[in-house]
């Protein structure tokens, strides 16, 4: 936990591209934010269910299963995560 975000929550950066998931984990973590890291929905969703996750941050253009359809399948697993595309 960083002193700027005394109790921060954990980010999941979900993208296929590891440029791109590897930029914006860099930004949040200088933030002082816990980041996981999915490389496709699939991975997203399994981390959301072995643990707590307080933001979630996705590509919507993936292959298998998108950023919307990622979105619908955390729907039903955890409610109250907010997400950005």
């Amino acid at each position: 936990m960083s002193p700027e975000h005394p109790a921060s929550p954990t980010i999941l950066v979900v993208d296929d591209d590891p440029g791109q998931r590897q930029l914006v984990a860099g930004y949040l973590r200088q933030q002082g934010y816990p980041v996981l890291l999915a490389a496709s929905g699939e991975e997203a969703l399994a981390s959301l269910g072995a643990q707590p996750v307080g933001m979630m941050i996705s590509d919507v253009r993936m292959p298998g299963m998108t950023g919307l359809q990622l979105l619908r399948g955390r729907a039903r697993r955890i409610r109250r995560c907010p997400c950005s595309w």
